[in-house]
């Protein structure tokens, strides 16, 4: 007999046996509320107790629940007050679950998201990539092995920021920190590969020349999307040099959240 998780006390013992949620709905009052270690065991106790070997209907039931997962993660990673540890006590499990029998749903899953990626890319209206983007492509290297030569998702993705760090086009600081963060993510899914791409290099060759006083010439520029607006990211004026440095949060978090974005974009 499974029982369902009482959501009015995060004080009561967790049951050993837990029932897979029916609806997203169910998912989510399990869950919200609960702190991140009774998060974790509620989800590995899902997992072990509905386990796929266990029946037949249990691979249907642990589709679904993969669904409202991927679906709950997605929500979060939209959310404007972004909370970066409720994120990730859904990577672990989302984990276990696409090399628990669940890979070609999981694959099919994150395909979509891509494609999504891709539309709002060559988007003439909003081409940028927000926090969710963000964080799905770090999600992607940490459920999916970006050593393999080929992948059905890290592939797609790889092409997807070579493109992104090719075309997009630098207007505010924002756009820099993004495409900084991008290469940070496309970088850790060549190296595991001995894998190359020049659209990363390139990027970064053109940040470190904005940050003098005059352009290189001997500095390739392939892309009109590496021309980096002049005195962007020039620290000459001793206002902008205070803007960027006194922050009380990692860049990678400003970025994520939004926070400061007018402070990191009003320039001079």
């Amino acid at each position: 007999y499974k029982r369902q998780v009482s959501t009015q006390s995060t004080g009561e013992e967790i049951p050993y046996t837990i029932g897979i949620p029916s609806t997203q709905e169910n998912l989510d009052k399990i869950l919200d509320g609960q702190s991140v270690e009774r998060q974790l065991l509620i989800l590995q106790r899902i997992r072990l107790c509905n386990h796929v070997s266990f029946s037949k209907e249990n691979r249907d039931k642990m589709k679904r629940h993969y669904t409202f997962l991927f679906n709950r993660l997605v929500r979060l990673a939209s959310s404007p007050e972004l909370s970066t540890e409720m994120i990730d006590v859904l990577i672990q499990p989302l984990h276990e679950l696409t090399w628990d029998k669940m890979g070609v749903h999981a694959l099919s899953l994150f395909r979509e998201f891509l494609k999504s990626m891709e539309q709002k890319l060559i988007s003439p209206q909003n081409g940028n990539w927000g926090a969710l983007e963000l964080i799905m492509l770090r999600v992607i290297g940490y459920i999916w092995p970006v050593s393999d030569k080929r992948h059905g998702i890290v592939t797609p993705a790889s092409l997807l920021m070579g493109q992104y760090l090719f075309w997009h086009p630098i207007v505010t600081y924002k756009d820099v920190l993004t495409k900084l963060y991008v290469t940070n993510i496309f970088l850790t899914f060549l190296s595991p590969a001995k894998r190359f791409a020049s659209e990363p290099f390139c990027f970064l060759f053109s940040v470190l020349d904005a940050f003098t006083t005059s352009s290189d010439p001997d500095i390739p520029m392939y892309s009109p999307s590496w021309n980096i607006p002049p005195d962007l990211l020039s620290l000459q004026n001793p206002r902008r040099a205070n803007t960027l440095t006194h922050t009380d949060q990692p860049i990678h978090f400003l970025l994520l959240t939004g926070h400061r974005e007018k402070e990191l974009t009003d320039v001079d």
